[in-house]
């Protein structure tokens, strides 16, 4: 106790000598808090009952354990019930008290639970009680749920705090705080310093009438409102770190930081003497400072490609790359590989000669729109040739120099005159109009693009990115993954869904090699296939900057083209890197798709998902019961599946050698294999909740495997194309031969021989597509039904907002 009883004293002193307060009251006041913090410490009861609602309070030892005086609830109350800020911040030179104008703020509102005579008195249930039901209105109550040994104990500022946030979100009113995380860097101890400010890594706060003091150098978690902070909620670490701090001085002894335009320094207990004038990371302790890690020096620039061992810069060119030392400054901070980083992300890099050695990523894209990379009619994004011809003028970019582009003029990469020192033609549009690519024939014929046209020469030959503004490119996607004649409705959830899909491909490296973000066909999604109509652009428009968003982040929007009456868990699915099942995400979760009560209680029993894929159109109100995919079927003799299966083994054990095993000694191992033999049983061994399968085994005369994911074994069924499967669907047309299963929502009907061997086998499935979020055809039936687009997407993704993208 007698070293916190200092720490009062020598406080007291210094703010006397500096003449901020000279009132008796004021230290009063510290000397309860200071002696309650030393004799009672955690000894609090548990939580409270708000209404009906528990109000919980964890008993860790982090809980910074300081009693609430009632002067402490009349400053959380008018800092917090007006709607402006600046309630009790002003300073008052003829304020005798820190807490007189928070009392006059109430007074003034009319508040009649708190008297200004009883304001060093500790709070307690009965009064938190008295001044919850003035704030919240009758009828709410605060019940003690402590033990009988601590009822008489009075409440903490972070109990009476956590307590008062409850209540006000309870009852849907605004507190107008918010609680941060920051680290204590100096107090009034410093000289600098007013009587009530403190130094942190977040800038300066003012906190009347609490004692901070014993905090500096940790980082803390607070409630604040604006500049002022109401309360310390818990000690988060006994250490803190400051990122982006200018090291200005160093010697043995002492280490001078710059923050936020403050100096402070700290006793030197880790810190190097070649660090002075660095910026970096600080971490700090009651010890000093005890650790510090240096940014990396170089050049900024911004990243526009990455291939295997060269990174193109915007500025800098190509540099060469082997292993690259990477840090992630942004807010993120999830980069921890060169392989990772998408077009546009904003870096600063060391280099040796041409070699890039160390880079730092310090900012996100800040670039508009979306560079798409196009694909040819083989599905490759190298392009033998490229001829472009427009109506209008465009600018044509190459090697530094900016020339025209007539109207009507083709441009053709065979004849065009390369340089050998520059790679990339640049076609900029005078306006808003649109260039014909005339190498290249669609659903649509030669499509069109809006934006520029990037063409790249590469050893084969030729790639095209099309950098177009995020709005034509979802009026472009519209058309070409969902028919326009599904009505306004549901062309308005496609909208939102491929904007979502388009706006979270930024933060993507998957296509960073051809320098874009997004390709145009069904690796993301399809683009510019169909030309957008009328009811595309009405679409777009009346969804402008529209996304998904769940907890504040944007989705990963995943949609296909119909359901069987039910999707897909996100984790059933696919597999993350070697781990399957994965991780799902709670607004991909499977549902189901039809109006009632459920046809069968468990997808994920056979018996159940039989009878389940057995069911008609007829037989279940489903949203996509009109689309010829809702049932499907596949008839194959047991020489058929053999010949599909052993012509797709190969390749598919060699591409997916974790998702495909081979039974070696009783023991699943990944090798490669040329072929099974003679297929002589097939059996699901598990099924997602939604009913997809998840795993197959089937057992060969020569091998056995075990085959994982929705994706491998539809692959796997469909002979990887050859010769493919042949398909009936529930309106009773025949398919031509298929590469893959429709999906991997079916249950086998197996015939067995006089030796229980495989003799044929019928699949009876339903749905097209991986299931899981939307479902396009699900989308029209719900439309139909009368649904707006609103309710529509919060039926496929669980618990996500709309909200504009900015």
């Amino acid at each position: 106790m007698s070293r916190n009883m200092h720490r009062v004293k020598r406080y007291k002193r210094r703010v006397k000598r500096r003449g901020k307060r000279n009132d008796a009251t004021l230290w009063a006041v510290l000397f309860i808090v200071a002696l309650w913090y030393c004799l009672i410490g955690r000894e609090l009861l548990p939580g409270f009952f708000l209404g009906r609602e528990v109000v919980a309070v964890s008993e860790e030892s982090s809980l910074y354990e300081v009693p609430c005086t009632q002067a402490n609830m009349a400053k959380l109350l008018a800092c917090t019930l007006d709607e402006k800020e600046t309630t009790g911040k002003q300073e008052d030179k003829s304020e005798t008290t820190w807490y007189s104008s928070y009392y006059a703020s109430l007074q003034q509102q009319g508040f009649k639970a708190l008297n200004e005579k009883e304001a060093l008195q500790l709070m307690d249930e009965q009064t938190l009680s008295k001044v919850l039901s003035e704030v919240v209105g009758e009828g709410y109550e605060v019940t003690a749920t402590k033990s009988e040994a601590n009822k008489d104990k009075h409440l903490s500022i972070h109990e009476v705090i956590n307590t008062y946030y409850s209540a006000m979100n309870q009852v849907k009113k605004d507190s107008h705080m918010k609680y941060i995380t920051l680290v204590i860097l100096a107090t009034p101890s410093d000289e600098q310093l007013g009587a009530w400010q403190v130094v942190t890594d977040q800038g300066t706060f003012g906190f009347k009438g609490l004692i901070l003091e014993p905090l500096k150098n940790q980082t803390i978690q607070i409630a604040v409102r604006g500049q002022e902070i109401l309360g310390v909620m818990k000690v988060i670490s006994k250490e803190g770190t400051i990122e982006n701090c200018e090291i200005k001085l160093v010697t043995d002894q002492i280490v001078t930081a710059v923050v936020k335009g403050k100096s402070i320094s700290f006793q030197n207990k880790g810190v190097d003497l070649q660090q002075e004038g660095s910026i970096g990371k600080l971490t700090i302790s009651s010890e000093g400072a005890i650790a510090y890690e240096p940014e990396i020096y170089g050049e900024k620039d911004i990243v526009t490609k990455v291939t295997s061992n060269t990174i193109t810069l915007e500025k800098a060119g190509v540099l060469n790359y082997k292993d690259v030392t990477i840090s992630d400054k942004t807010d993120l901070g999830n980069y921890t590989s060169i392989n990772q980083l998408p077009y546009g992300v904003q870096i600063a890099y060391q280099k040796e000669g041409n070699e890039l050695v160390a880079l730092q990523v310090i900012g996100r894209s800040n670039r508009e729109g979306l560079r798409v990379v196009l694909a040819n009619k083989e599905g490759s994004y190298v392009h033998k040739q490229v001829k472009l011809v427009s109506t209008a003028e465009y600018d044509l970019i190459y090697n530094g120099e900016t020339s025209k582009l007539a109207p009507e003029e083709v441009w053709d990469s065979q004849t065009f005159n390369w340089n050998k020192e520059a790679a990339v033609v640049r076609l900029v549009p005078k306006g808003d109009t649109a260039m014909k690519l005339l190498t290249v024939n669609k659903s649509q014929g030669f499509p069109k693009y809006k934006g520029c046209m990037e063409i790249t020469k590469v050893q084969d030959g030729y790639h095209i990115v099309n950098e177009v503004d995020m709005e034509n490119y979802v009026a472009g996607v519209i058309p070409s993954e969902m028919p326009t004649s599904y009505g306004i409705e549901a062309l308005k959830v496609q909208a939102i869904a491929a904007r979502t899909y388009g706006v979270a491909s930024k933060e993507s490296s998957k296509f960073v090699q051809y320098g874009a973000q997004i390709d145009d066909t069904t690796a993301s999604q399809v683009y510019n296939n169909l030309a957008p109509n009328p009811l595309a652009y009405e679409a777009t428009a009346a969804t402008e900057g529209k996304v998904l968003t769940y907890k504040g982040k944007l989705l990963s929007s995943k949609f296909f083209a119909t359901s069987c009456g039910y999707t897909a868990n996100y984790g059933e699915v696919w597999a993350a890197g070697e781990t399957f099942p994965s991780d799902t995400p709670p607004y991909m979760m499977a549902e189901k798709q039809y109006t009632g009560d459920k046809m069968v209680e468990n997808m994920k029993e056979e018996k159940t998902a039989y009878q389940f894929f057995k069911l008609t159109a007829a037989d279940i109100d489903a949203f996509d019961e009109n689309s010829p995919w809702f049932r499907w079927q596949v008839q194959l003799s047991q020489e058929e599946l053999s010949t599909l299966v052993n012509n797709a083994i190969s390749k598919l054990t060699n591409d997916y050698p974790a998702l495909i095993k081979v039974k070696v000694d009783n023991e699943w191992k990944s090798q490669g294999i040329e072929g099974i033999g003679e297929i002589q049983n097939l059996q699901v061994v598990e099924r997602g909740e939604g009913g997809n399968v998840m795993t197959l085994i089937l057992k060969g005369s020569k091998a056995t495997i075990k085959v994982s994911t929705e994706y491998v074994i539809r692959r796997l069924l469909g002979g990887a194309g050859n010769p493919g499967v042949v398909v009936t669907r529930s309106d009773g047309s025949i398919t031509n031969p298929m590469s893959l299963l429709p999906s991997a929502f079916f249950a086998p009907d197996i015939t067995y021989n006089n030796q229980e061997q495989l003799k044929q086998i019928v699949l009876y499935g339903g749905g097209f597509g991986h299931g899981v979020g939307m479902s396009q055809d699900g989308v029209r039936g719900m439309a139909e039904m009368g649904y707006t687009y609103d309710v529509i997407l919060k039926h496929f993704y669980k618990n996500v907002e709309i909200v504009t993208y900015q």
